[in-house]
């Protein structure tokens, strides 16, 4: 319950920079604080949950995303669109934020996961609009961000007791397990 008030505060969040008619540099604003608060959000609420596997899981997933996000970015050497520098290929706002979205979808369900891709979407969209990256360079970093997802997390059970069939070639029966 306290995951969904989280995902609430941030989606108000999003939400009212569309009613203060905001320019360009407050879309950059809104997206820096989101990149951070997101990743944030999806550890706490792992913690408040008592899922400290799903809070190993996230840390594995996001440092992988950021190593592979950053080795992309000073190995390609992509000159930003603003001509700041020639980091901007992949967006590590972008990865940083789906990196949360997509291990909230995954290790917990599509109710807490959509809310969280829209602001990590709105994210994205905030660094495009800056002229702080290309669209390319969105696109590749949450395309990272839920590659490590996918790999390093599970769905999220409270159970701690399972019977599952089991069928060999020569036996069948009940494996029964419960987690202490």
């Amino acid at each position: 319950m306290k995951m969904k008030k989280i995902i609430l505060l941030l989606m108000l969040i999003l939400f009212s920079t569309f009613s203060f008619g905001l320019n360009t540099k407050d879309y950059e604003n809104a997206g820096d604080i989101i990149q951070i608060a997101l990743p944030i959000s999806a550890a706490t609420g792992s913690i408040l949950y008592g899922d400290y596997e799903g809070l190993k899981q996230f840390a594995y997933s996001f440092s992988s995303t950021l190593a592979t996000t950053y080795a992309l970015k000073y190995s390609i050497s992509r000159e930003r669109p603003d001509g700041a520098d020639d980091h901007s290929f992949p967006s590590g706002h972008t990865s940083a934020s789906f990196s949360a979205a997509s291990y909230i979808q995954m290790r917990y369900n599509w109710y807490l996961g959509a809310p969280a891709y829209l602001l990590a979407s709105f994210v994205g969209y905030s660094r495009v609009r800056a002229d702080r990256h290309y669209q390319s360079d969105v696109y590749a970093g949450a395309a990272i961000a839920t590659a490590f997802s996918y790999l390093f997390t599970t769905k999220f059970s409270k159970k701690n007791f399972s019977i599952t069939p089991t069928v060999s070639y020569e036996t069948w029966g009940l494996r029964i397990a419960y987690k202490f």
